[in-house]
């Protein structure tokens, strides 16, 4: 017909459908059609890629691929935005994400973690505490006070020191320990 070629063929255990183009630059592709002939959906390769597309025709503003597993689970949907939205778990060796794009997590995007180009941060905007915890156990909470350590704290250094520094202008303090010396001195008047 010239409008390319399709053949059925086995291969090795499977039966093969292999869908050719019109020439060599032109893929082979599957398309689904609904009944007023809107492309709902299309399968093709083309150098090397495989693409799975929805809503080909572009007819509807909120398309959708949803992968289903057993029947009617719907278990991944990737939409047109681009949000991928996953029931289960997923397993990875790894996730690259840029400078500033956020991991979020909580239903009002209470915990953000990211890194801007030259900090990493942990943000915590939602209710409650962020608590680090091992083995169960707080082992830092911070709250909107402060934070507080549970069990020992151990600063290592040449010169291990802890400085005391206030918002109101008052005298600022130091605990030091060098050089055999354990020292607690004013710093702001020396």
């Amino acid at each position: 017909v010239g409008i390319g070629t399709a053949s059925i063929s086995d291969d090795a255990d499977h039966c093969k459908l292999a869908i050719s183009g019109q020439s060599s630059t032109a893929a082979g592709i599957l398309v689904f059609q609904d009944t007023s002939q809107n492309e709902d959906g299309a399968v093709f390769a083309d150098n090397g890629n495989l693409y799975i597309v929805a809503d080909r025709a572009n007819a509807t503003s909120n398309s959708s691929i949803i992968f289903r597993v057993d029947g009617s689970s719907q278990k991944m949907q990737l939409d047109s935005s681009g949000n991928l939205d996953v029931t289960g778990n997923v397993d990875c060796n790894g996730i690259r994400m840029g400078d500033n794009d956020e991991i979020r997590l909580g239903a009002g995007d209470d915990l953000k973690i990211y890194h801007d180009g030259n900090q990493s941060i942990i943000n915590d905007n939602g209710t409650g505490d962020l608590k680090i915890r091992q083995g169960g156990s707080d082992r830092i909470t911070i709250t909107s006070a402060g934070a507080t350590v549970s069990g020992e704290l151990t600063i290592s250094s040449a010169l291990p020191a802890i400085n005391l520094t206030d918002t109101n202008n008052d005298s600022d303090y130091q605990i030091k320990n060098g050089n055999g010396d354990f020292n607690i001195k004013d710093v702001t008047n020396n």
